[in-house]
């Protein structure tokens, strides 16, 4: 935290990049000015659009307005074969995060859209499973891992907007009800037809005591005053009252 504000880290969504992520979030930094500061950061794994694949690494179609030369990234990749479906490139984006996380931080929270908020998720449930198979003294879960340099470096509180399970065998074993314990607050847009409602609800699950806010939207980053106004009180909780001594 600096200047009494919050210090947020956040991830674009499919075929963004961080710029293009910032441009899309203008209306929320503003509402929020007082009480968080926002840094962007951009996945290191390019899109081959003919790769994509929708029900799992869904697309913004909103305009870029200003930035449309920025390239096309994501944070994962999925693909069909005959066993079903595979993820590609994720320790990579793990790796990417992980590296802000230690060169750019602290910071307070994390804030995803998208595939960036399903990574986000990823990410603390690969911790999550981390401290729980060490206690027991048994292999994680997964094989992909994230651990920084210190743990304070780790984030408070995450915001997730229209976030979402990647169904792949190879993450199966993470999505466990509660696993994660840190505060989250998961905006859900209720006529999103690219992430349906359930499938941000059913992500919820993985955490212990998450905030739900609605929005009439769809698959965007609302920032009318509806929706600033407890978005607000949810940052204001995390802002150290200083002391009097």
């Amino acid at each position: 935290m600096t200047n009494g504000k919050l210090r947020i880290l956040c991830l674009h969504g499919y075929v963004q990049s961080g710029p293009v992520f910032r441009a899309k979030t203008g209306s929320l930094r503003k509402g929020l000015k007082q009480v968080a500061e926002f840094e962007y950061i951009s996945s290191p794994l390019p899109v081959e659009l003919s790769h994509a694949s929708p029900s799992d690494e869904p697309r913004d179609n909103a305009s870029d307005g200003a930035v449309k030369e920025e390239p096309k990234l994501g944070w994962f990749r999925v693909t069909n074969d005959a066993s079903g479906h595979r993820l590609h490139d994720l320790q990579k984006c793990l790796d990417t995060i992980k590296y802000a996380l230690e060169t750019m931080g602290p910071f307070d929270g994390i804030l995803g859209f998208s595939q960036g908020a399903a990574i986000v998720a990823i990410v603390l449930l690969i911790i999550a499973d981390q401290k729980k198979t060490a206690l027991k003294g048994v292999a994680p879960s997964s094989d992909f891992h994230f651990q920084v340099s210190d743990p304070s470096l780790l984030p408070r509180f995450v915001i997730l907007y229209g976030g979402f399970q990647v169904n792949v065998k190879e993450l199966a074993q993470l999505y466990q009800p509660e696993a994660v314990e840190i505060p989250s607050l998961h905006v859900i847009g209720q006529s999103d037809v690219i992430i349906a409602p359930e499938r941000s609800e059913n992500l919820s699950h993985a955490f212990k005591n998450p905030e739900l806010l609605y929005h009439p939207g769809g698959h965007f980053v609302p920032a009318s005053p509806a929706q600033v106004k407890p978005l607000t009180a949810f940052l204001q909780s995390f802002i150290r009252v200083p002391s009097p001594l």
